[in-house]
């Protein structure tokens, strides 16, 4: 069969014509062929294609848009902290970045620290640091820690800790790591099934 190559985001990819094929190229862009059309998904969107050129286009332009680290929602991850909040981030740049072995504590959940009794450090048996103050977001001084990147293990306990999904502060998703997600779905651990539940659930992920 005739074959044409697409090749984007560092990835080359060869199909068939007329052969039924699935590639993940990278998050968020999924490119789907069936025998008789070519569809081009992104962000849960889906584009009819019959020009390969036109699909490499497509795909480049988005690659160019979310050169950021995925969120769970698949497009760029977004800052966590906002202006007149505390800077938060493994590396202190506002982002949950996966930054791999360095952070030992996979500091990838963006939540609201505050809002609820108990509040996450209350809740997982921490001392209260989500009172204190840090340097602040796009401005001089101190700011409050609203939201913040939070350690995945300790967001599934806090889960637990407050009595399910339900009764925890809100997740910022497009300010979550897909890291935490990946992490989640690769384990065993009950507690995190749950946490990779709330994250669906909280970010209305199917």
């Amino acid at each position: 069969p005739s074959c044409f190559s697409i090749s984007c985001c560092g990835s080359n990819v060869t199909i068939a014509a007329g052969v039924p094929f699935a590639v993940r190229l990278m998050s968020p862009f999924r490119v789907v062929l069936h025998p008789l059309l070519m569809l081009v998904f992104l962000r849960g969107q889906a584009f009819k294609m019959d020009d390969p050129e036109e699909v490499a286009h497509l795909l480049q332009m988005q690659a160019m848009k979310t050169d950021l680290p995925a969120s769970v929602m698949s497009g760029g991850l977004q800052t966590c902290s906002v202006s007149g909040e505390a800077l938060t981030g493994f590396t202190r740049d506002g982002r949950c970045q996966d930054v791999g072995n360095d952070d030992a504590g996979s500091h990838h959940i963006c939540i609201k620290l505050n809002g609820l009794s108990p509040n996450f450090c209350e809740a997982t048996g921490q001392p209260n640091w989500c009172s204190e103050q840090g340097e602040c977001m796009g401005q001089a001084g101190m700011c409050p820690r609203v939201h913040w990147c939070v350690c995945q293990w300790a967001f599934a306990a806090y889960i637990e800790q407050a009595g399910g999904c339900d009764q925890i502060v809100d997740l910022k998703c497009d300010a979550t790591n897909m890291a935490a997600f990946r992490a989640y779905e690769a384990s065993p651990d009950q507690k995190h099934k749950a946490a990779l539940a709330c994250i669906k659930q909280k970010c209305g992920i199917p």
